[in-house]
């Protein structure tokens, strides 16, 4: 009976596994969808590709993008606004021509063809122009009666003349664009939705179409616009100051890698009196906490970097014998100061280390921001996307568009759609989520009472606090063994920095997850001896494009 019995339920198990079996096998079908690559087959990989660049070819936009996967736009359809810009995007979009390759690569749901686009890369068009216009205003001044005709009053070439040579040298250059033709080999990636499968633009397939100008379908006018300014700034650099213009795509995860050779140290403070001047022209008449004169903290240096873009420099004084760590930023432009969450994912099942995740982005400088996964209560804006919205506990940081840090106390935004009218109207793009405010028009805000960070007590500090205009300062304390366990209530944390002249600052979350990062380099002494993993960082990347970087006049 027993051995009966026991059959049964073998054959059972038999049985459940054959079906569980057949079901997985009809669920991976289901979930990785048979290809049929038939060019003549609508909705086949090769159709769809073909379909895509068909459409690019005949500027239709709309088709193009009924050709895209997830409702993703390619950004092409609007021109730049700047005249100039606009002569070479149209030059470039008359010069493409695309081939699709036969076969295709699976992975997983994803797929990938081999395409070869054919387009226009400007780079070393730069050099043509500048040769052009110097050409064109020498002819100027051999048919000139009198000097002052070419030359103003300083001997400089008269802006009108120049321009106007500037305006013929670009057309010179795009009525024969022959020489700038370049053909990129790409990995086009594809997905089934709809019956069909569709593509999944992305920088490849972006920088082959405009040449490497753009990388992001959300700003591709404005990058092909800023790439052509400073193409034909370095152009004209001998003949008219025209200033180059960076900034970061809102969309772009990671960053241009900073140069090492604009990265610089030193154990004297003295030595950053001559950086300090090279960045005036970034600093714009701000001021810098940072002093050549500032005593140090024994054994430790002052580094620094600076770039058109970006100066940031750090250093560790001691107060109230406690270690400050501090890294003062300047950016050329609010789109610089970035948040990055692990996975650059809402809720990754992940966390990395901070220094981890500033490499991962090419910080130039990064601190710890609010470990939002440790808790589920907060506002959380990530890429203007709302993603937690409870308000009720914690005081909020919004950062908007021109990098300004906007306070909301807690229990001010009382719902969802509240959350979201004040987003729209402030225009931010994400948000912090940690609290309270320290400060605010200069002085000490701090509350009695709070609900996370341990205001109270003596405790490792995290806080990010802004100086101006694109002007910011990163700031950390913690104990270091050789000047004892000294650490600090936040109340005065902030009375420091209320004396060091800081006007708005917030309390990020501190204890162990307060780190300070410099070119991927934990700078301060963290807790415990070693760092946490966590959630997500806030950083400051240069702008410059990487092929631009080379080895910099800044070190």
């Amino acid at each position: 009976m027993k051995k009966r019995i026991a059959a049964g339920v073998l054959a059972a198990l038999s049985l459940a596994t054959a079906f569980f079996g057949v079901w997985l096998c009809s669920y991976a079908e289901e979930a990785r969808p048979r290809v049929d690559d038939a060019p003549e087959l609508a909705g086949s990989p090769t159709y769809m590709l073909n379909r895509f660049f068909a459409c690019l070819e005949a500027k239709d936009w709309a088709g193009a993008d009924e050709c895209l996967y997830g409702g993703a736009r390619l950004g092409l359809d609007t021109p730049p606004e700047d005249e100039t810009a606009q002569r070479f995007w149209l030059a470039q979009q008359d010069a493409w021509s695309f081939s699709v390759e036969a076969g295709y690569e699976m992975e997983g749901t994803r797929l990938t063809k081999r395409a070869a686009v054919s387009s226009l890369d400007f780079s070393p068009a730069g050099a043509a122009i500048a040769g052009q216009v110097q050409a064109l205003l020498n002819e100027k001044v051999e048919k000139a009666r009198l000097s002052s005709e070419v030359y103003d009053e300083n001997g400089a070439y008269r802006e009108s003349v120049a321009m106007e040579a500037l305006e013929r040298a670009v057309g010179d250059v795009l009525n024969d664009a022959a020489p700038y033709a370049v053909t990129r080999e790409i990995g086009v990636g594809l997905r089934y939705a709809e019956g069909a499968w569709r593509i999944e633009p992305d920088a490849a397939l972006l920088g082959a179409l405009t040449g490497g100008a753009a990388v992001s379908s959300e700003s591709a006018a404005a990058a092909f616009t800023m790439y052509i300014n400073n193409l034909t700034a370095a152009a004209m650099e001998d003949v008219l100051p025209i200033p180059k213009v960076y900034w970061l795509p809102e969309d772009l995860v990671v960053a241009p890698r900073p140069d090492p050779a604009c990265f610089g140290e030193s154990a004297d403070p003295a030595d950053t009196a001559e950086v300090l001047a090279r960045a005036q022209p970034l600093l714009d008449g701000q001021e810098t906490v940072w002093k050549p004169d500032t005593e140090l903290r024994r054994n430790s240096t002052v580094k620094w970097y600076l770039d058109e873009t970006i100066f940031s420099i750090t250093w560790k004084q001691v107060i109230d014998r406690a270690i400050y760590t501090f890294t003062e930023v300047k950016v050329a432009h609010p789109s610089q100061f970035r948040r990055y969450l692990a996975d650059n994912t809402f809720a990754a099942p992940v966390q990395y280390l901070p220094t981890e995740l500033a490499k991962t982005v090419h910080a130039v400088s990064a601190m710890s921001a609010d470990f939002y996964k440790f808790r589920q209560y907060g506002i959380v804006v990530y890429q203007r996307q709302l993603y937690r919205s409870d308000g009720q506990y914690l005081d909020t940081c919004f950062v908007d568009s021109a990098g300004n840090l906007n306070f909301v106390r807690r229990g001010e935004l009382a719902d969802e759609e509240a959350i979201r009218r004040y987003i729209d109207a402030h225009d931010v793009l994400f948000s912090l989520a940690f609290g309270p405010v320290m400060i605010e028009n200069g002085e000490n805000v701090m509350p009695a009472s709070y609900l996370v960070g341990e205001i109270n007590d003596e405790y490792a500090r995290s806080v990010l606090c802004q100086l101006g205009d694109c002007h910011y300062l990163l700031v950390t304390t913690n104990h270091e063994r050789d000047y004892g366990n000294w650490l600090l209530p936040a109340s005065t944390v902030a009375n420091t920095l209320v004396r060091m002249g800081v006007p708005k600052a917030y309390t990020l979350d501190g204890g162990q997850t307060a780190s300070m990062i410099v070119n991927g380099e934990l700078i301060n002494s963290v807790e415990f001896g070693y760092q946490r993993a966590v959630s997500d960082i806030i950083y400051f990347a240069t702008a410059i494009p990487e092929a631009e970087s080379g080895e910099g006049e800044n070190g």
